[in-house]
């Protein structure tokens, strides 16, 4: 993600507006929706493998197309290939590490797994955040050039995973019984659907704050580029490290106690902001 200490000030730069910016974001969020459900009905019948495979193709060609678009139009088809592929890879991603587990006798340590790929995914991110900061010096535009490079590398490493269980094994459902999963997640099921309610809501108020931290802190204190990808450096090693401790927290405070601190968390935060 060398891009997103600048996104904000290069869709500017591109004379687009933060109304602009956040439609953008819209439309991606939508098309990761919209595809969500097909994507996880084909990595049942294909395979996680040759899904995530083709998201990570997807993902390479969408920063290549970011690479060299210079308006809204571009960036939204850009947006269009880029959640199309993020609908591949996620759940399959997800299923595949569970799968693995699964098959060593290891499903109980699921949480924990999940947790370091997360933290790695943050640590990654740190780093990606002051080498992007010190990229946007020669120009807006340059980090998405070594970001279209770094999105190719998740081809050839797709292609190294291995299918825990032959795809015969997988139980390819129909879509009645997709919708009737969405159905009980979302309406029968009561502690589902509020944990689904309560992750919209912390999901909505964190990436906004991604959205805006840039702007804001561009406009009302001046920060440089380079200083903006510090910021965002700290802001990834922060996230990077609670990750790795997070299933210890939830079982000290236990699930409401971690839910609560959550909430109190990002809400003083954006008090303090």
């Amino acid at each position: 993600m060398l891009f997103m200490p600048i996104i904000v000030l290069f869709y500017q730069e591109n004379g687009l507006g933060l109304k602009d910016v956040l439609t953008l974001q819209a439309i991606y969020s939508v098309a990761v929706i919209a595809l969500e459900i097909p994507s996880g009905y084909l990595a049942d019948v294909w395979g996680r493998k040759n899904t995530i495979i083709l998201g990570a193709i997807l993902g390479t060609l969408g920063f290549a197309i970011y690479s060299f678009s210079h308006g809204f139009y571009g960036f939204l088809l850009a947006e269009l290939v880029l959640g199309t592929g993020q609908s591949f890879i996620s759940g399959s991603d997800s299923a595949l590490l569970y799968d693995s587990l699964k098959k060593q006798g290891k499903e109980s340590n699921y949480v924990k797994y999940e947790g370091r790929v997360l933290s790695m995914g943050n640590f990654a991110e740190t780093l990606a955040a002051l080498a992007g900061g010190f990229l946007a010096e020669i120009s807006l535009r340059t980090p998405f050039y070594w970001q279209t490079g770094i999105a190719f590398i998740a081809i050839p490493a797709a292609l190294f995973l291995t299918e825990p269980y032959k795809i015969s094994k997988h139980n390819a459902t129909g879509w009645s019984h997709i919708l009737s999963i969405v159905k009980f997640s979302l309406f029968k099921s009561r502690e589902l659907s509020l944990n689904i309610f309560f992750s919209a809501i912390i999901g909505c108020a964190t990436l906004s704050m991604a959205w805006f931290i840039q702007a804001y802190l561009k406009d009302i204190h001046s920060f440089t580029e380079y200083q903006i990808g510090i910021a965002w450096a700290i802001l990834n090693l922060t996230v990077g490290i609670s990750t790795i401790f997070a299933y210890k927290i939830e079982k000290k405070l236990g699930r409401i106690g971690t839910l609560i601190s959550i909430l109190l968390v990002i809400s003083g935060a954006y008090i303090f902001m």
